[in-house]
């Protein structure tokens, strides 16, 4: 008896079912484990990998590489629009289609901490994009809307923000860019309660808390 295909084939059922299926249907299974394996093929470990380097650390060096390429494209389509920064136009994107909110909520939406936030929210205000009225639910705080002028040199990007987005996705395949969609909207959900709790991270609470066990 093959006993090491036994024991792959439960730890498929085993992911199959964490990841919430329940089905008792054979052929369910048999075309999700088909399904996995066409996606997520292990790849091989990269090029340009240092020796000792974790999955994990991999995985965190290339998020802030990403994060560092985009910025660069994102400034090159923002110059003589008005727009001076990636902050400013995500704050202003960010009430595009909402209408208003309060200082906090575009902050928080934005995920930014409060000083740094607050100073975008400074500059847009000084450059007549935004414009700030008091609250009614709540005095103590102010909300945002977009000017005009903010309107008009928010869509006057569009065109070369759009283009950016395209390149920051690359030479994906549409398949590629699903994926790569679901994974790093796993990520935020499991990133974004943390963020919104207000307190500072505990990084060994936050390993035993979601059962992560790191290689030291």
């Amino acid at each position: 008896m093959n006993y090491l295909l036994i024991k792959n084939l439960m730890n498929e059922l085993e992911r199959y079912e964490q990841e919430g299926h329940n089905s008792t249907d054979v052929q369910a299974f048999a075309a999700w484990v088909s399904g996995a394996q066409h996606r997520f093929q292990a790849p091989a470990i990269p090029d340009g990998a240092i020796s000792g380097e974790t999955l994990e650390s991999m995985i965190s060096k290339l998020v802030v590489f990403m994060n560092r390429y985009a910025r660069m494209y994102v400034k090159k389509a923002l110059e003589g629009t008005g727009i001076n920064s990636f902050d400013e136009f995500t704050f202003l994107i960010a009430l595009y289609p909402f209408g208003s909110m309060t200082k906090m909520e575009l902050i928080e939406r934005n995920i930014q901490e409060k000083p740094t936030g607050m100073e975008v929210i400074r500059r847009l205000l000084e450059k007549g994009y935004l414009d700030q009225q008091d609250d009614p639910k709540d005095g103590r705080s102010k909300r945002l809307t977009l000017t005009a002028a903010g309107r008009q040199t928010l869509e006057g990007s569009f065109q070369a923000m759009t283009k950016v987005t395209h390149i920051v996705s690359g030479n994906l395949s549409e398949e590629e860019k699903l994926q790569l969609l679901f994974i790093l909207q796993k990520l935020h959900e499991f990133h974004q309660p943390i963020y919104q709790s207000k307190k500072e991270p505990d990084l060994d609470q936050l390993l035993m808390q979601h059962n992560i066990a790191p290689v030291l």
